[in-house]
């Protein structure tokens, strides 16, 4: 089949929700920083990865990572973040069509966007889960920066880690989540303080974390020194 560019960053590979014949379709994303022409290597198979087609986008740069999320019960709806652009990303029709939804994102840090977005080359994950809302299923995105956000309705982003003084709850620099399969507002949350569970409460719009790092039996050493009298200490 066609050779693709092996030099670029490979981020993440997706499967869709299944469509009304049943088949899934799979996408895989790679980010080419500093290179002209599209900056993103986005694909997608329709046939369990024997072939590939690129898809094209309105993403206009690359930082050294991009991800991809799909929506649970849409097989149509695929999420892309593109840290190069500074921005989310949303396709309704496979990737045909694009819209951006960074919406109200950089205004949700104490900092400034270029705080909110300054490490998104090393320090994200991207994530959809679903709800039930006036009886239809409703998509909810989960992006990790250094802090967590959350667009629960497709309208606007929550600042939902709360990583900075003086109402800190969470360590910063996030990394990886997983979502309860069937519950949007709990999860797993890895980020440079460790490993978290966490509770939401859309209601009061407001998160309880608990830390699950006590009895994980993982050290990370920074240094190290040699006894001066002793060679074998």
């Amino acid at each position: 089949g066609k050779s693709y560019d092996l030099a670029a960053r490979w981020c993440n590979i997706v499967c869709t929700a299944k469509n009304a014949t049943g088949k899934r379709r799979y996408y895989a994303v790679a980010a080419k920083p500093n290179v002209s022409g599209d900056p993103i290597v986005f694909l997608a198979s329709d046939d369990r990865g024997a072939t590939w087609s690129q898809v094209n986008g309105i993403w206009k740069s690359a930082n050294f990572s991009a991800d991809l999320a799909v929506s649970p019960t849409s097989y149509d709806t695929v999420y892309l973040l593109s840290t190069g652009d500074r921005t989310v990303y949303k396709s309704t029709d496979s990737g045909t069509t694009w819209t951006n939804i960074k919406l109200n994102l950089d205004t949700l840090t104490q900092l400034g966007s270029d705080d909110l977005w300054d490490q998104s080359d090393y320090d994200f994950f991207f994530a959809c889960s679903t709800r039930t809302l006036n009886g239809a299923a409703q998509d909810v995105v989960y992006l990790g920066l250094k802090e967590i956000y959350q667009l629960p309705d497709g309208k606007a982003w929550n600042s939902f880690g709360r990583i900075w003084y003086p109402d800190a709850k969470l360590h910063t620099d996030q990394h990886c989540i997983t979502l309860h399969p069937t519950d949007p507002n709990q999860g797993l949350i890895g980020n440079d303080g460790g490993i978290y569970s966490f509770a939401y409460n859309p209601d009061k719009k407001s998160t309880t974390f608990t830390s699950l790092n006590a009895n994980l039996p993982i050290t990370q050493f920074y240094g190290g020194d040699f006894h001066p009298l002793n060679a074998a200490v």
